[in-house]
């Protein structure tokens, strides 16, 4: 298959597209800034994520052993802004086969990358107090107001429609042929570990 060929066809097809107010698109350079492309408006165009995914999945296949392609590619698939904002947007999920690829890419990505002492110190840092509170990943510091007003205007005029009530009733009988619990009790002994999981989250749990 020629991914080259299938690139540039994407590329020549996005450059005259028009999006809504209030679509939701990504910045996308045509030729990389890390395999020497500019970063003018000439060598930018607007894609949705899942163009924008599939188009750096074939530049990773096109230049397979360059670090900051493969660096942008996981960086797609499994990003922070990838989680929280795109697929929720796009209503898209990269195929297991993507992800398993994207994982891949950023195996390469870190292949023969050395840390520097501070890095490594702030490593050891953060591993310390994951440690000591038992948790697996770093608390995220709390939001700033700015913060919390930017993600309130970002969310504007991007309400999810209300369910239909054919919806709603498909959603009840489902949950009551497929819930995992359906038909089971917890033992004393895990109704209490569960409460103390709670405590320790910070929850109000009522004896």
């Amino acid at each position: 298959m020629n991914y080259q060929k299938i690139y540039n066809s994407l590329s020549n097809r996005a450059k005259d597209r028009l999006f809504k107010e209030n679509d939701y698109y990504e910045i996308h350079h045509i030729i990389p800034t890390c395999i020497g492309g500019s970063d003018t408006e000439e060598n930018k165009i607007k894609l949705t994520y899942r163009e924008h995914f599939l188009m750096h999945w074939m530049l990773h296949i096109i230049h397979p052993t360059n670090k900051g392609l493969a660096s942008a590619f996981h960086v797609l698939a499994f990003g922070t802004n990838c989680r929280n904002t795109r697929k929720n947007i796009e209503f898209y999920m990269p195929s297991s086969r993507a992800l398993e690829a994207a994982k891949i890419a950023r195996i390469i990505a870190r292949t023969g990358t050395k840390h520097s002492e501070e890095t490594k110190n702030k490593m050891k840092e953060s591993h310390r107090i994951r440690r000591e509170l038992g948790i697996k990943n770093k608390p995220s510091p709390p939001l700033t107001e700015e913060t919390k007003k930017n993600m309130s205007l970002a969310k504007l005029g991007k309400k999810r429609k209300p369910f239909t009530e054919e919806h709603k009733a498909k959603l009840r009988d489902s949950k009551l042929l497929y819930h995992p619990l359906k038909g089971k009790h917890h033992t004393i002994e895990t109704i209490e570990k569960l409460k103390e999981a709670h405590r320790r989250k910070g929850h109000n749990i009522s004896k």
